[in-house]
């Protein structure tokens, strides 16, 4: 609680303020901040087949885990972790990416289970 959030132009004392996405303007740092509610966000389990890259974009043109999945693109799905190309298995598509860096980046040190 250093001041850093506002909500509605009152700086938030409380860490557990309820916030409603479609009526309250939230600033952090002075800067505003976009919130989506829950029903924008998008959590896809795909089964992940052989042959199939897990990218958002192959420059070389090879399938990619996007083209499984329509309009990915547009709904602005990203891949979580990565399975190589021979491999098969469970890959989570996601437009909520807050999650995506805590499931994926190495500073928050998330556990991995692979069966070859």
């Amino acid at each position: 609680l250093e001041g850093r959030v506002q909500i509605n132009g009152e700086v938030v004392q409380n860490v557990a303020t309820k916030v409603d996405p479609t009526k309250d303007e939230v600033r952090v740092d002075g800067k505003p901040f976009q919130l989506r509610s829950v029903g924008e966000l998008i959590w896809i389990m795909l089964f992940k087949p052989k042959g199939v890259i897990t990218t958002v974009d192959d420059p070389l043109g090879r399938k990619t885990v996007m083209d499984l999945v329509p309009n990915s693109r547009e709904q602005r799905l990203v891949p979580i972790g990565r399975i190589d190309r021979h491999g098969s298995g469970l890959v989570i598509l996601t437009n909520d990416y807050e999650w995506h860096t805590i499931l994926s980046h190495p500073r928050y040190e998330q556990s991995r289970k692979f069966n070859i």
